[in-house]
């Protein structure tokens, strides 16, 4: 006879039951409120007028973040969880397109739908002890390299780029390891969208760097939202949350002081951003002429301070250039009163237009003619001034549907009250074989190019003790070279093809020869290869990582040690690849994987590309391998090595100071800079590079043009001539005619 239960534990069972079914249909009913909150449109207002964004915050569960009061002894009144704010939950509370928006351009990099556009700045792993200067991008421009091609992973792109970098995109989407400790790095909408200084983006800065690696506490940080206690960077590899005895992750201590009595926080946010924000990861400041006598070869510089011995603190000797930026004057339409956000606009989807003459074929070949909005046509320099006709007697944009009859607003021009430009004298000719930039943007071209600096390359916005004018990268302007619409190299025959400024980057990295394919190495890579101990002697100590050094010369014998060393090197075995458990990964950030580059070998199964071939060193335009005997260096082109180049557009300078502003002696005279000023190889061997005129690196032959800017001194005897002819003309005409009007009074 079977007993029975207990009558507590009959009772209990029911209970438990209950328990069950109403913590399931509250899941339930929450989770449709969630689903039908989220299917709502967004909220908009439609008003010119800004909206106050006085907001509850929310962590990334999407619950809203209450932290304790304090009491009259100051102690919280509570235990505070300490989560920080997700942009995502708290800014998608109401902007239910959130996903829509995530697929602009500051944060679709990695998605191959998207249209990779004219080639633009890249991101430059830079690392002065191993001279390296290498350009990557995830959209796979020409002359870039895919950060997981070279090793790099997404993890420790963002330790290198996290400074200027929004978040989202491949960071948000990866399945690195890291990212488990130091939280999904989010894009930031604060970081471009705060209109004052209660968002500091070097305090975030301070929060992502490969010392403290706290990605998903930054934006609170920076916000001032509160203090971050803790360091992700201290948890190791196999932390997990739910043990009791692991170390504690990173928490916020929030500053109840920022919340009002409903818990709300007030946060001064507008669609137009202001200039500072974007300046702070777009500003470009020239440093002067590349050094002379050093490495990099090219024009001296000039005498005095500007070339003084750099001291190792203090002082403005080793950044002269630098110091007086004071003396150049701002991009003219910044003057006038506009915005950035005036030409470079977006809407919900943040698809910033980026203003050049071939974009909006780029779009339509990426997304559809339907899903493409035309009148981004008309935020081009001509597109503005012009409309898309463009000037008379010039071809209208490429890529364009069949124009519209005139008055239609992308046929006019004029946006934000552009004035229309005369050109009186300018051949029409000109407009179809040089762009607008060529004659109005950038530094005024000299005899030689110059060096300049940038806010991704040389971390600028970043506090610097020691910051020299001829920092590492090496980037020149102005570089005139002939491209089409799409940004790619073109012959001078070729339709719409322009001569158009650049900035231009001298790639110089170790790298794997396989085949004609050079694979580049990481400055970690390359420094395990050739060991702690020949580092020092070779490439001399590392130099602060938080201070922005020159990138040096390093000579041929010190190259040949350390392509033997890499030869000899034996990478460790490969260890199988550590990522998050699915379950605590959420299924909207899966798909990336970091895939390094391979090449199969015939020993057994295929390795990162990086680890095998003869190992090589690029720089100045040529790669480098070691001869036969090994006693000397080899030079040797390679695709690999040729220079990285993206289009310069700002700073505008005004109509005085443009090309031709003084005549056509400006471009058509012996030595104008369009054509005869000149561009360095910048190699870090010294005395290997190569300088070379304008017209030779774009492939022109200066024939007839020599031959017709030598009648430029003769000008002033031909219009003296031609006046004289004109003269004597006018007088044979005039006696002809008046014996003609004689002769026909006699016959009355």
């Amino acid at each position: 006879m079977m007993r029975k239960p207990p009558r507590s534990r009959r009772r209990v069972a029911p209970g438990v039951l209950i328990v069950v079914a109403v913590l399931v249909t509250g899941w339930g009913v929450a989770r449709r409120a969630m689903g039908a909150e989220a299917a709502l449109p967004p909220e908009r207002t439609f008003s010119n007028a800004p909206f106050v964004h006085k907001i509850y915050l929310r962590d990334e569960e999407g619950n809203a973040i209450n932290p304790p009061k304090v009491g009259p002894d100051g102690k919280a009144l509570g235990e505070d969880p300490g989560k920080p704010m997700s942009q995502y939950a708290t800014c998608g509370k109401c902007h239910s397109d959130k996903d829509t928006m995530l697929t602009g351009w500051h944060s679709n990099a990695s998605d191959p739908r998207a249209p990779k556009g004219r080639p633009g700045e890249p991101w430059i792993l830079a690392d002065v002890q191993t001279r390296t200067q290498l350009p990557l991008s995830y959209r796979k421009w020409d002359g870039t390299h895919h950060p997981h091609d070279v090793g790099l992973s997404d993890f420790k792109f963002a330790l290198n780029f996290g400074r200027h970098l929004p978040g989202g995109d491949a960071l948000l989407k990866s399945d690195d390891l890291r990212f488990r400790m130091s939280g999904k790095f989010e894009f930031d909408c604060l970081v471009c969208h705060t209109t004052d200084n209660g968002y500091d983006p070097v305090d975030r800065y301070l929060q992502v760097n490969d010392e403290v690696q706290n990605f998903k506490w930054a934006s609170t940080y920076a916000a001032g939202l509160g203090k971050v206690i803790g360091q992700a960077v201290k948890l190791k590899d196999n932390w997990d949350p739910a043990d009791p005895n692991a170390r504690p992750a990173p928490k916020i201590a929030f500053d109840r002081g920022r919340f009002d009595a409903e818990n709300k926080v007030l946060f001064n946010v507008e669609r137009r951003i202001p200039n500072e924000r974007c300046y702070y990861c777009h500003t470009s400041v020239g440093s002067g002429p590349l050094p002379g006598g050093d490495a990099h070869g090219g024009p001296a510089a000039p005498a005095g301070d500007a070339i003084a011995p750099k001291p190792a603190k203090g002082g403005v000797a080793f950044r002269q250039n630098l110091e007086n930026r004071f003396r150049h004057d701002r991009d003219i339409h910044i003057l006038k009163g506009m915005l950035c956000v005036d030409c470079h606009r977006n809407g919900a989807d943040h698809m910033t237009t980026r203003g050049y003459e071939g974009e909006y074929a780029d779009r339509v070949a990426a997304y559809g003619a339907d899903k493409v909005d035309k009148t981004i046509t008309t935020l081009s320099c001509v597109g503005c001034h012009y409309g898309t006709d463009g000037p008379a007697g010039t071809t209208p944009q490429a890529g364009l549907p069949a124009v519209e009859p005139h008055g239609k607003p992308e046929n006019l021009g004029g946006r934000v009250a552009a004035p229309r430009p005369q050109h009186k004298g300018l051949p029409t000719l000109h407009f179809d074989k040089i762009s607008c930039t060529a004659c109005h943007s950038g530094p005024y071209p000299d005899d030689a190019t110059t060096m300049v600096q940038t806010s991704l390359a040389h971390r600028l916005g970043l506090p610097h003790h020691r910051h020299v004018d001829d920092a590492s990268p090496i980037i020149q302007q102005p570089v005139f070279l002939r491209v089409d619409k799409a940004g790619k190299p073109a012959a001078d025959d070729a339709k719409d093809a322009k001569i158009t400024p650049h900035k231009v980057l001298y790639p110089s990295f170790w790298g794997r020869l396989n085949g004609d394919t050079i694979t580049p190495m990481t400055p970690e890579l390359v420094l395990a290869a050739v060991g702690k101990s020949a580092a020092r002697k070779l490439f001399e100590d590392a130099p602060d990582a938080k201070e922005v050094e020159e990138h040096k010369p390093l000579e041929k014998d010190k190259i040949i040690q350390a392509l033997e060393k890499i030869a000899a090197y034996q990478p460790p075995a490969p260890e199988p690849k550590l990522a998050a458990p699915a379950a605590t990964v959420p299924a909207a950030t899966q798909g990336a994987t970091t895939k390094p580059a391979t090449t199969q070998t015939a020993a057994g199964p295929a390795v990162p590309a990086y680890h095998t071939g003869e190992p090589v060193y690029v720089t100045g335009g040529k790669a480098y391998r070691r001869s036969k005997d090994g006693k000397s260096l080899e030079s040797f082109d390679n695709a690999a090595a040729k220079p990285y180049a993206w289009a310069l557009a700002h700073d505008v300078r005004g109509a005085q100071q443009s090309l031709g502003a003084r005549g056509c002696t400006d471009c058509h005279a012996s030595g104008a800079p369009l054509f005869d000023s000149t561009v360095s190889s910048a190699s870090v061997i010294p005395a290997a590079s190569v300088t070379q005129p304008m017209h030779a690196v774009r492939g022109d032959t200066m024939g007839a043009l020599a031959a017709f800017a030598a009648t430029y001194p003769m000008r002033p005897i031909l219009v003296f001539t031609g006046y004289a002819c004109a003269i004597v003309l006018g007088l044979v005409l005039l006696n002809y005619g008046t014996r003609a009007v004689s002769r026909i009074g006699r016959r009355k």
